[in-house]
């Protein structure tokens, strides 16, 4: 379900057609679910599985590279290490809780699903506003290594970054969880209707700065390549800067091709069913797992690094 469907908490289901099995959430009465048909749940719960336990296994590989490789202590890093953790999260946390969700249809155990599909929106969402908050800081720093150089080393220091990934997950719990708790005291769903307008408005605030960075950075290269950088080093490290900064923009769109589904079905009344919901919900979650790929595939260090932790390379003789 969307972030906007409000459900109540009491009297969790509904059963619409008893011959054919169908019900629904009293707040969403057009939105039923078929209990005959087990077949998709139990294909999704197999999905997720498989996904979820990838998901946390990789970046939690990333996270680990991160605090003990000497070659990954870079400051351009550690919101990456705060996103592996955000994402780790999701694959131990809110996709297991979806898959029990499938679990509850395919075996027509629906008496409190309502609510637990509640709580499922609000993590869920709450995993992906904190991973689009950190993509913009990404951009940020990204933003200030290539067009700020010499600042650089000032404005962005190891304890900055920690502090800004600190505000980035208290932002992405303030921005999306009380909603929840407003909805759970049984207060007018208009309070609970505000809050989330609220968190839609932050959203896109978030993501027009993520492309106002990446428009100035690639504005900034575009500078560089025009003067024709001369000097070996410094060409050397803005090409490093410039590899980082395309390998962000790219874990960015990932993100924002993921939202997709989730947004042209929320808003199409013809499309919204209880089937392109539930996949529209796995492909967002599955965008955790396109980070850690994009990580390894764009940076030679990070591949090194997991290999080197999974013992299928050797490391390398300094």
């Amino acid at each position: 379900m969307v972030l906007n469907d409000t459900e109540t908490w009491t009297n969790s289901t509904t059963v619409v057609n008893q011959e054919s099995s169908l019900y629904a959430c009293p707040k969403s009465p057009d939105l039923t679910f078929d209990l005959d048909a087990t077949t998709f749940p139990w294909i999704l719960v197999s999905v997720k599985s498989f996904a979820c336990l990838s998901i946390s296994f990789l970046n939690s590989l990333v996270f680990t590279a991160v605090r003990v490789r000497k070659e990954l202590s870079k400051h351009s890093y550690v919101l990456l290490s705060s996103l592996a953790g955000a994402d780790f999260l999701v694959g131990t946390l809110t996709m297991p809780f979806s898959a029990s969700l499938d679990v509850l249809l395919a075996i027509r155990r629906v008496t409190y699903f309502c609510t637990l599909d509640i709580v499922n929106v609000y993590l869920m969402y709450c995993a992906s506003w904190c991973a689009l908050y950190h993509m913009t800081a990404i951009a940020w720093e990204r933003f200030v290594a290539i067009t700020k150089t010499v600042l650089y080393p000032v404005k962005v220091t190891r304890g900055r970054l920690r502090t800004l990934a600190t505000v980035v997950w208290m932002g992405a719990i303030l921005t999306t969880l009380p909603p929840f708790g407003l909805e759970a005291a049984g207060l007018d769903l208009m309070f609970v209707e505000m809050w989330i307008f609220f968190a839609s408005i932050c959203g896109a605030v978030s993501l027009i700065a993520t492309g106002y960075f990446y428009v100035k950075i690639y504005i900034e290269v575009r500078k560089r390549k025009i003067n024709q950088i001369t000097q070996v080093t410094v060409l050397a490290q803005a090409k490093l800067e410039t590899k980082v900064a395309k390998t962000a923009a790219l874990l960015t769109l990932a993100l924002v091709i993921s939202f997709v589904p989730g947004i042209v079905v929320s808003s199409s009344p013809t499309l919204r069913t209880s089937t392109s919901i539930r996949v529209s919900e796995l492909i967002m979650q599955m965008g955790s797992i396109v980070n850690p790929l994009l990580y390894c595939y764009r940076d030679r260090r990070f591949r090194n690094a997991l290999l080197e932790m999974l013992r299928m390379k050797k490391p390398q003789v300094i």
